[in-house]
């Protein structure tokens, strides 16, 4: 369905681009613009601050793949053909939707941790981690890598909406 497809593509263009975006050390600059110093008069430690920048990761990576996908949700659902075909629409909308905020965790946990592990080459411990299991998975087919799990996870949905369709 159209809709599974151009998920697919959204997950991996805009989200991934997103979350490289969000791997990478912000202590440096929120000591220079003085958000350190503002959150230590505020009570607020640097443990808080790094679980606000991983909620707020999360929240980014999805916010930013959710946008499209709504409209092409919406449009799945305006070509459908018959009540039944839009049901499926619908249900493959409601777990897009679920898709999206499971990819928005997992890659705004693991942006956040490659730039905690590798505050000066965060953005490339990302791509090779998430990148390298995955080109690694042509040779050795049961290598784990995050896209294949979210591939795995679209196929479900893509089967969910062929039965109901």
């Amino acid at each position: 369905m159209l809709s599974i497809e151009a998920l697919a593509w959204l997950s991996w263009l805009v989200a991934g681009l997103a979350a490289l975006s969000t791997a990478q050390d912000l202590s440096a600059r929120d000591d220079r613009d003085g958000i350190t110093t503002l959150l230590r008069q505020r009570g607020y430690d640097s443990r808080a601050r790094r679980r606000a920048r991983c909620l707020a990761s999360m929240y980014v990576i999805t916010r930013t793949a959710l946008v499209p996908a709504l409209g092409i949700c919406a449009l799945a659902l305006a070509l459908a053909k018959s009540l039944g075909a839009a049901a499926a629409h619908a249900l493959q909308c409601a777990g897009s939707l679920g898709y999206l905020v499971v990819l928005g965790v997992v890659l705004g946990a693991f942006a956040r941790w490659c730039a905690a592990i590798s505050p000066r080459h965060g953005r490339a411990l990302l791509l090779g981690l998430v990148v390298g299991p995955h080109l690694a998975r042509s040779v050795w087919p049961t290598v784990p890598s995050v896209p294949a799990l979210f591939s795995a996870l679209l196929s479900h949905l893509q089967r969910l909406g062929e039965l109901l369709a």
